[in-house]
């Protein structure tokens, strides 16, 4: 008598990798910042398997639109956070230069990418316009307008002038246990990106780079939790 099983509902190619393995290899890929090849390497060296790039590149097309509900998740949480810590940082999104913005705090980290840095950035990501706590920053002018929030200066970067004209904001810290003494938080959330650009160099499409920074405030934010 012949026998048959069960075809399982999520295979629908002829050629097919599992979702362990998708998850796998866009870790390697976001979360350890191997590059395209190198994780197609990995994945010969370590499994046997041949991936093409294109195939890798969809992968992370669908983890990123799969986590996106969870990353506005994480940004409703930081708009309610009483503290949040915010930078900036420049990096190579072709044709050109451009700004990867950081809101974090202990539990949460929502990276976004513009090609400004300043006003037309915050306006465009709506994160600073909308946030009511008290924002933790290095005294960027363009923080300052947005009165919806305090502002508390980190003591890691002070110059003569800064300490007359913001005296107050320098030293929330004193009036306020929740307010950190610098905005290394921010900084620390930032340094992977730059570790991300030494690794494998600039983005190829605003595509690509907006889904890795969606994927990547996914990881941190389960990491830190």
């Amino acid at each position: 008598k012949a026998n048959e099983a069960t075809f399982p509902e999520a295979v629908e190619q002829m050629v097919q990798y599992g979702p362990r393995v998708q998850a796998l290899l866009v870790y390697l890929h976001h979360g350890q910042l191997l590059p395209y090849k190198r994780t197609i390497t990995l994945m010969q060296d370590v499994f046997g398997q041949t991936i093409s790039q294109g195939t890798l590149h969809r992968m992370v097309e669908r983890a990123a639109k799969k986590v996106t509900p969870l990353v506005d998740e994480i940004r409703d949480q930081l708009l309610h956070a009483p503290v949040v810590h915010m930078d900036e940082t420049g990096i190579d999104i072709l044709p050109k230069r451009q700004w990867v913005h950081v809101y974090a705090t202990a539990t949460e980290t929502l990276y976004t990418c513009h090609a400004n840095r300043g006003k037309k950035a915050m306006n465009a990501v709506g994160f600073v316009p909308a946030y009511k706590g008290i924002a933790a920053h290095n005294a960027w002018q363009f923080y300052f307008p947005y009165t919806t929030s305090q502002h508390a200066l980190c003591n890691a970067h002070i110059l003569l002038d800064r300490l007359v004209m913001h005296r107050e904001k320098i030293l929330f810290f004193l009036r306020d246990m929740r307010v950190p003494f610098d905005n290394n938080q921010a900084e620390r959330d930032l340094r992977m990106i730059r570790v991300k650009e030494k690794i494998s160099g600039l983005f190829r499409s605003e595509e690509g780079a907006h889904a890795f920074f969606t994927v990547r405030s996914f990881l941190s934010t389960i990491h830190k939790r």
